[in-house]
C-alpha cells in the first residue's frame, strides 16, 4: 500500500512539475492597440478581446506558446511606447521608409488596405464615365 501511495505521489508531483514548466515557457506579449479601428482589436465587457488581429495573434500563439496582454494606447503614444519597451508589438502600423529606422516590420503583411475617393457626381464636371469607371 505504501508503494502505491508513493507511486501516486510521484505521478502527481511529476504532473505538477510538467504543468509548471509549460506555464514558465509561455511568454507574455504586450500588444498595444487603440480604439480607432473597430473590429480589429475590441475589448469586450467580460474582459476578453475579439477582432481580426486577435484571431491572427491566436493563430501565431499555436506555434509560439505566447499569451497576450492587450494594452489600450492612444495613437499619439503607441509608437513611442513601442520604442520605450512598454509594449512589445502593435498590429496596425502603416509602413513608411522612415519608420524602418526605428521599428522592425514582419516580413509579410497580414492585412493590406486599398483606399478610393468617392463623390457625388456634379453635372458641371462633365466626367466621361467610360474613362473613370
Amino acid at each position: 500500500m505504501k508503494k502505491l501511495i508513493g507511486l501516486l505521489l510521484l505521478v502527481v508531483m511529476c504532473s505538477l512539475g510538467m504543468l509548471t514548466a509549460d506555464a514558465a515557457e509561455q511568454k507574455i506579449i504586450r500588444v498595444g492597440y487603440s480604439t480607432n479601428n473597430p473590429g480589429f482589436i475590441d475589448s469586450k465587457p467580460d474582459g476578453s478581446y475579439d477582432g481580426y488581429a486577435v484571431a491572427y495573434l491566436q493563430e501565431i500563439a499555436k506555434y509560439t506558446n505566447w499569451r497576450y496582454k492587450f494594452v489600450l494606447e492612444t495613437n499619439r503614444d503607441i509608437l513611442q511606447d513601442l520604442l520605450d519597451d512598454k509594449i512589445d508589438i502593435m498590429c496596425n502600423m502603416t509602413f513608411t521608409p522612415e519608420r524602418t529606422r526605428l521599428y522592425d516590420y514582419c516580413l509579410y503583411p497580414f492585412i493590406t488596405e486599398v483606399s478610393v475617393v468617392i463623390f457625388v457626381p456634379v453635372p458641371e464636371w462633365n466626367l466621361n464615365k467610360t474613362a473613370y469607371p
